[in-house]
């Protein structure tokens, strides 16, 4: 059972949700102003974080990155009616793990949380740590010891989309969605080119087998 704070507006939609987690045993803490979501992330102990994008007060951009700030490294889920893939950017790199578009269907909802749940990266600031490896998310660096390695903005993008599942199986569609928006026209050209320059990348830091190719499926990030 984890503990969770969920702040949305929309007290319709956050009785529905909160429901919808307390069904499978999770402890739900609700609140429909951004100033009250930031005070109870700063005086309580949760596990996850489930932020509206516009609320009264603060944003949950706001509330995201005051908690950020303050240290805490539990994961955060946006549901947000923005799609633009600016907008989704910009909640990203104000902390958060993940993005849910409104309307969406509940089962997703409970999906993703349980996958944050067992998130197995872990928030250190602006950084995420994966064993060794450390990818710092302001100066879109990779580190492993004293080693670097600087990626260009797409192959920065796409591993730490891998990093935030890592383990997952996701298929090419997912990626480019995810990774390049899902407005994106193209193909999966685009999306080998980048795997090759990040495999690269990785592999100089003595990671050559990061990233599995599961044949039929898509790819899994394994650090």
């Amino acid at each position: 059972m984890a503990r969770i704070l969920l702040a949305d507006d929309d007290q319709a939609l956050a009785d529905m949700v909160a429901d919808s987690l307390r069904a499978r045993d999770h402890s739900v803490e609700v609140v429909h102003d951004g100033n009250v979501a930031e005070e109870f992330a700063k005086t309580q102990l949760f596990d996850l974080l489930v932020l509206d994008w516009n609320m009264p007060g603060k944003t949950g951009v706001d509330v995201c990155s005051a908690f950020r700030a303050a240290g805490h490294t539990a994961p955060v889920l946006f549901l947000t009616a923005k799609a633009d893939i600016n907008d989704k950017e910009e909640g990203l790199y104000a902390g958060a793990d993940d993005y849910l578009t409104k309307p969406f269907d509940m089962r997703e909802l409970v999906a993703r949380v349980t996958v944050l749940l067992r998130r197995p990266a872990a928030y250190v600031g602006k950084k995420l740590e994966l064993g060794e490896l450390t990818i710092d998310l302001e100066a879109r660096t990779v580190f492993r010891g004293d080693k670097s390695v600087k990626l260009q903005p797409r192959e920065f993008a796409l591993l730490e989309f891998f990093a935030r599942r890592s383990g997952q199986v996701m298929g090419a569609e997912a990626l480019l969605a995810g990774v390049w928006g899902a407005d994106f026209d193209g193909t999966e050209i685009a999306l080998r080119s980048c795997l090759a320059k990040l495999r690269k990348a990785l592999a100089s830091l003595g990671y050559e087998s990061a990233i599995e190719t599961v044949h039929g499926f898509g790819y899994r990030f394994l650090v």
